[in-house]
């Protein structure tokens, strides 16, 4: 996931220094600065150059989308279910602020000690989440038969989350426009030179 974000931005700061270049050597034409240059050659190496930036964005939404689907098969894969007590609940509240409105509101963050059984024995565990939850609560826990350290908290975990799929589609079909036009430029003004 970090290595998709990384990508990402390397595509982008790749892709803005590519534009500014192109605009400059374009500004320098324009004012006679530069000798005649070979505009087939620049059209040319400048949309491989685009292209390979668009190949690592590319990259990022293929990482979304194989972290949702990974979050998919492990949730899917944890198919039995028990329940666990919350014996100790702490709470971490903090004040936040709305960038946008600048309005204060306050941030809890519940950290749970929770005990449940699986097959005889009796297992500790930590939950950490935003969402309200209380001493003596029952809570459910899904979990693999097959490898019982695999399990998530039913209604606190995030598992299975969809929106990085979504997200990650949305992602790749605009880089792929965008590559169609690019490359759709690129012949048109190859067209016109020849």
């Amino acid at each position: 996931m970090i290595i998709a974000v990384i990508t990402g931005v390397l595509a982008f700061v790749l892709m803005s220094v590519l534009i500014k270049d192109r605009r400059v050597c374009e500004n320098n034409k324009k004012m006679g600065r530069q000798e005649e240059v070979d505009n087939v050659e620049y059209t040319i190496k400048n949309t491989i150059c685009l292209l390979v930036c668009c190949v690592l964005f590319l990259l990022f939404g293929v990482a979304m989308i194989y972290v949702s689907i990974t979050e998919i098969s492990y949730t899917s894969s944890c198919t039995t279910e028990t329940e666990a007590i919350v014996d100790k609940v702490s709470v971490d509240r903090e004040i936040a602020r709305m960038s946008s409105n600048r309005k204060r509101y306050i941030k809890s963050t519940y950290t749970a000690h929770y005990t449940y059984e699986l097959q005889g024995e009796l297992f500790n565990d930590t939950l950490i989440t935003s969402k309200s939850i209380n001493n003596g609560q029952t809570i459910k826990i899904r979990y693999n038969p097959d490898h019982p350290e695999s399990k998530y908290v039913k209604g606190y975990d995030d598992a299975g989350n969809l929106i990085p799929m979504i997200f990650g589609i949305i992602w790749d079909g605009l880089f792929l426009f965008i590559m169609c036009c690019i490359i759709i430029s690129c012949k048109r003004k190859l067209s016109k030179k020849q």
